[in-house]
């Protein structure tokens, strides 16, 4: 594996990581030095190319903490990541299900089996419920799916629109689920991803907008909006370009969920140095992030 970087950045201001309940501690994040490439013959699963996080994670400096916590008024959902915890009332009927699952499966649960059970779909809408009362502007929200995914992997999110049949892994990617214009991807929906597992989930994320992503590219508007309208290529634009651009790990507990503009920042998830299958239920829609 091997990178190229035109130039060297250090971490930036851009995004935000705010909880209204939750301190966004030091033991919570943690930084890296940017991303590889991924080498085809070791990991074949991957669309090529694809990039990663290089290892190792370190914590973060005071002066990195202070550019990636919000201490103010979180209301720009374009810019925040917001952490919230979900009560045990409400998740636990889904997370039984998980453990039957486990239980009847052993490792070769899938989460179409869950999907399967009788009460899935009552534990679901009581979810959606509670996401309605607590986060959601009006009902106009959907379900994504309930993800599984196995451990030791780099990221963990898998293409299964643009790479069938194959479904490759994307690696670190931008989201489209809204087909929004590059100038109004901003406004695009954001979605919640809740913690079904035991253990902690790790949420990878480079926290420069897609604006300041066209900003750092030293990109011209409007001639280069017109060669990428959407802007889906920047995110590899960016990797590849300024690899050595630090990628942020954040910790997600158990019941907790993040809420996140995907569609406006590079991401993914990663489940190395996890014991346990990773277990996740996501929602998209237009969510806010209380404080």
């Amino acid at each position: 594996m091997f990178s190229t970087s035109v130039t060297k950045m250090g971490l930036k201001s851009g995004l935000k990581i705010y909880g209204r309940d939750i301190p966004i501690t030091i033991d919570r994040l943690r930084i890296n030095d940017g991303v590889i490439r991924v080498n085809p013959d070791l990991y074949p699963q991957y669309s090529h190319p694809a990039f990663i996080p290089k290892l190792p994670w370190r914590p973060l400096t005071d002066a990195e903490t202070e550019i990636m916590t919000a201490h103010i008024d979180p209301s720009n959902v374009s810019q925040t990541i917001g952490i919230v915890k979900f009560p045990e009332s409400v998740i636990d009927r889904l997370q039984n299900i998980i453990k039957w699952g486990e239980t009847e499966y052993r490792n070769s649960v899938t989460s179409s089996q869950i999907l399967a059970h009788a009460e899935y779909d009552s534990a679901r809408t009581q979810i959606q419920e509670y996401i309605f009362q607590s986060y959601a502007i009006d009902r106009d929200f959907d379900c994504l799916g309930l993800i599984r995914c196995d451990i030791d992997l780099p990221t963990t999110t898998i293409n299964g629109i643009e790479f069938l049949p194959e479904k490759l892994f994307a690696g670190l990617h931008l989201d489209s689920w809204d087909y929004r214009p590059f100038r109004l991807r901003h406004l695009a929906r954001n979605r919640i991803c809740i913690n079904l597992g035991r253990e902690v989930r790790y949420f990878l994320l480079i926290n420069r907008t897609l604006q300041q992503i066209f900003e750092d590219l030293n990109l011209v508007d409007p001639n280069d909006i017109y060669r990428d309208y959407r802007g889906v290529r920047l995110s590899l634009k960016f990797l590849r370009a300024l690899a050595d651009y630090p990628v942020i790990r954040l910790a997600v507990y158990p019941g907790e969920a993040y809420i996140a503009p995907t569609e406006n920042f590079i991401h993914d998830a990663t489940s190395i140095g996890k014991t346990e299958p990773d277990w996740s239920i996501t929602f998209l829609g237009r969510f806010l992030i209380p404080n």
